[in-house]
């Protein structure tokens, strides 16, 4: 959903359940790597160059990073994304020279977030990093808020609020396979529409696996309405339509839509088989937040 025309994504959660652990642990390595005030030593300039500098020099890991807009992306070419353990150097067998798919994601996300927090990164709203298996075409695509990496550092957010606001995405891309130079990597500019709107159907099938155990069945989907003369709106389709779901969407709507101050939208609209609802922008915002802007205006 972040980008229409990116290729087909593996949305079901039984596939994710090997990266689940994985990414947990990636969220807790990212906040643990040290954080310090953005120091602005690198220009927006630089930046690309001294992050493939750094992984190679100090991890012996090759990138490609590319600046599009307000995004950061880094194509990280692996063999083998969902092996227990890595070759880091991708040529020695030794034991000693390998260590676990946990310790070389995180590798690339703390040098992501060393760099991020070292630059001027006035017009970035958002960094990717692309886990892309040259041997399958498998790809997991972790994608985060600049901001939140500048929440977590002044103590505005919690450690656990912060390993829940970055996206994980699995992909399957064919020209992957053999691409080890990132030649057929294509990033986009991200959306912050489209990133609060799969936050939010993120956080919603999670929980409904944590509440029934399964996820078999259920399906959260979303599209940006246009609305003539005003913001548009944004719908979710839900299966099965019942009210724990319905309860569980809400809950995520009015949390992310408050954690990020967005005020793109018009409403929100949950489609199911037994009505459609809509949830007005004012019912979602906090009444401090209004009171805020109506003070301002």
């Amino acid at each position: 959903m972040l980008n229409t025309a990116s290729p087909t994504r593996v949305f079901p959660m039984e596939s994710m359940r090997k990266f689940f652990v994985l990414l947990l642990a990636i969220a807790a390595l990212f906040f643990s790597a040290g954080c310090g005030d953005f120091l602005q030593l690198y220009d927006r300039d630089s930046i690309t160059r001294h992050g493939e500098e750094d992984l190679d020099k100090i991890y012996h890991i090759h990138s490609k990073w590319e600046i599009l807009g307000n995004s950061l992306w880094v194509y990280v070419p692996v063999e083998g994304l969902m092996s227990v353990y890595k070759n880091a150097k991708g040529k020695s067998k030794n034991k000693e020279d390998k260590k676990d798919v946990y310790s070389y994601i995180n590798d690339v996300i703390s040098t992501i977030r060393r760099v991020l927090m070292n630059s001027d990164v006035n017009g970035i709203e958002f960094y990717a990093a692309m886990f892309a298996d040259t041997h399958s075409g498998l790809a997991l695509t972790i994608i985060g808020a600049v901001e939140d990496v500048k929440a977590v550092n002044f103590d505005r957010i919690s450690i656990d609020e912060f390993r829940k606001r970055f996206l994980h995405e699995t992909s399957i891309l064919p020209q992957a396979i053999g691409d080890e130079k990132g030649d057929n990597f294509k990033p986009f500019r991200i959306s912050k529409a489209a990133f609060i709107a799969e936050l939010i159907a993120q956080g919603v099938k999670a929980d409904l696996v944590s509440f029934y155990g399964f996820s078999m069945g259920f399906a959260v989907d979303w599209e940006i309405r246009p609305r003539d003369g005003e913001k548009p709106a944004l719908a979710f389709l839900i299966i099965p339509d019942n009210s724990k779901v319905r309860t569980i969407l809400k809950k995520h709507i009015r949390h992310i839509i408050r954690a990020y101050k967005y005020m793109g939208f018009s409403s929100f609209i949950i489609d199911g088989s037994k009505k459609t609802e809509v949830v007005p922008l004012i019912d979602v915002l906090s009444e401090e937040y209004i009171k805020k802007k109506l003070q301002d205006m």
